[in-house]
């Protein structure tokens, strides 16, 4: 199943490709929500090779999540892979400038089951995907402001 959202954000791409690949920010923000993340690799930046595991509790279990990045084009895509349980999952980041201060951000995440009962609970969320993609499209809009403030921040620590 794939999902594909885009959104247009008031920042040139040279100023949101570091704020997509600050990875102490999205750990902190995932701790923060509950989850224990472990860095796998020993680099301080976002590099090809990149990955972590992600432990989050959900529906009263805990689930975890090993990602990896796959591929690293500053300024334009990063994408990642991983698994969770049965699934395979990939996320692939583009950013396209539109002006000097414009970028759209086009986000995709595709999820493929790897076993008969996987297979079987997507088919399930293929029906309601007009609900997901909703969703889906709500959450980088929300994303999207964050990352407009988070590089305010770090515009103004610069100063």
């Amino acid at each position: 199943m794939k999902l594909v959202s885009r959104t247009d954000i008031d920042l040139s791409a040279a100023v949101l490709f570091p704020v997509l690949t600050d990875a102490v920010f999205f750990e902190t923000i995932a701790v923060r929500n509950g989850a224990r993340v472990e860095r796998l690799d020993a680099n301080a930046q976002v590099v090809a090779g990149s990955g972590w595991r992600i432990r989050v509790p959900y529906r009263g279990r805990e689930r975890e999540i090993t990602q990896r990045v796959q591929r690293i084009d500053p300024p334009r895509r990063l994408m990642l892979v991983g698994t969770s349980g049965s699934f395979r999952f990939e996320i692939e980041a583009v950013l396209t400038p539109m002006s000097r201060e414009s970028t759209r951000l086009a986000i995709s995440l595709d999820v493929r089951p790897e076993t008969f009962g996987a297979r079987l609970l997507l088919q399930t969320l293929k029906l309601g995907k007009g609900r997901l993609q909703a969703r889906f499209d709500q959450k980088l809009y929300r994303a999207a402001q964050v990352f407009l403030q988070r590089a305010d921040d770090v515009m103004l620590r610069q100063v």
